[in-house]
């Protein structure tokens, strides 16, 4: 698959795979790069290979793309659970440090992309499961009161901070964001989108499986593009299954770059 325009290296890794005589091989692979995972693997000549270790030697969450490093760990985790369908047997993460200009470090967010790729949080890395830390927006299905065309509400969980669901008209809007079954929560992120800059007023609700909606939380205050907006609660909120944010007012049309719903993990 081509990528990178007018870069015109090229590496015969598929020979390097079948010919050499080499212990073990280390592939780079990131996600939501220019490929996805399966067009790498081919582009790597890798797809058949399993007779030799292959480790991804370098993966990672760029900023310019991913929401926080929480959306980061969620996304490392799928990308780490695909990779073992084409045998990569162990990764590094690029990079374990306290803060980087370019990716997410691995103890940035509370130690969020650590947590997640822990082996004592997650012994086996080709499951994902339930654990703290984890964005569960990413794996639900979202709806809205209204949406433009090209930025659908899907938009607002699939963890990239450069996409937005636009309700396409001004308050009073909503979007739901249904996780697929109850889990605790530990926080809410809501990254906003707005312009122009001035006052809002957002409601966030919460539901079981059966339940009808309580309002978990309301945020009442002056807003512009780029803020992050945080509901932690005193403790876990226990068995959310939907999550609703509603905008009661606002100066703009009603958007969100990303919805981040917090696993606080599975109860003891």
């Amino acid at each position: 698959y081509p990528t990178r325009p007018g870069d015109n290296r090229l590496v015969l890794t598929s020979r390097l795979l079948t010919e050499s005589n080499l212990d073990l091989f280390d592939l780079h692979a990131y996600p939501w790069g220019d490929l996805t995972l399966v067009q790498q693997v081919e582009n790597f000549g890798a797809a058949n290979v399993a007779d030799k270790p292959i480790l991804m030697g370098e993966f990672g969450a760029f900023k310019y793309n991913t929401a926080s490093p929480a959306a980061g760990a969620s996304a490392l985790v799928q990308w780490q659970v695909e990779s073992c369908y084409y045998n990569f047997d162990g990764w590094l993460y690029w990079l374990w440090a306290d803060s980087d200009v370019e990716v997410w470090g691995g103890l940035e967010g509370g130690g969020a992309i650590n947590q997640a790729l822990s082996p004592v949080a997650r012994p086996a890395p080709c499951q994902t499961g339930d654990f703290p830390g984890l964005n569960l927006a990413l794996s639900g299905t979202a709806v809205a009161s209204s949406a433009l065309p090209d930025q659908p509400p899907s938009y607002a969980i699939d963890g990239r901070s450069d996409t937005n669901w636009s309700a396409g008209a001004n308050a009073p809007q909503w979007i739901e964001i249904d996780l697929g079954a109850e889990y605790n929560v530990a926080q809410i992120r809501l990254l906003v989108s707005q312009w122009p800059a001035g006052a809002t007023l957002h409601r966030v609700w919460g539901r079981s499986m059966s339940g009808s909606l309580t309002l978990l939380t309301e945020f009442n205050g002056s807003t512009t593009d780029g803020d992050t907006l945080i509901y932690t609660p005193p403790s876990p909120r226990t068995s959310i299954r939907v999550v609703r944010v509603e905008t009661v007012s606002s100066r703009s049309w009603v958007s969100w770059f990303e919805i981040e719903i917090i696993s606080a993990g599975p109860a003891p």
